[in-house]
């Protein structure tokens, strides 16, 4: 199943693409270093993270805090 995983600013810009990949069915885990795809450290606040898995599609919110 294609995976992928993206972080996306207040305004819906995309910040940074985790995962871009086929995967097996599983449990995984994702660390976010609190940096954008240029390797640049993006400021506190409020983060939206999409997953799309075949079907499956979820938007949820994250705090990051420095």
């Amino acid at each position: 199943v294609f995976v992928r995983m993206e972080i996306y600013n207040i305004t819906g810009q995309v910040i940074r693409t985790l995962v871009a990949e086929n995967q097996s069915p599983g449990v995984y885990q994702i660390r976010w270093d609190g940096k954008d795809d240029q390797g640049l450290s993006v400021a506190s606040g409020v983060y939206n993270y999409v997953i799309n898995a075949g079907s499956f599609n979820a938007i949820k919110k994250m705090q990051l805090l420095k």
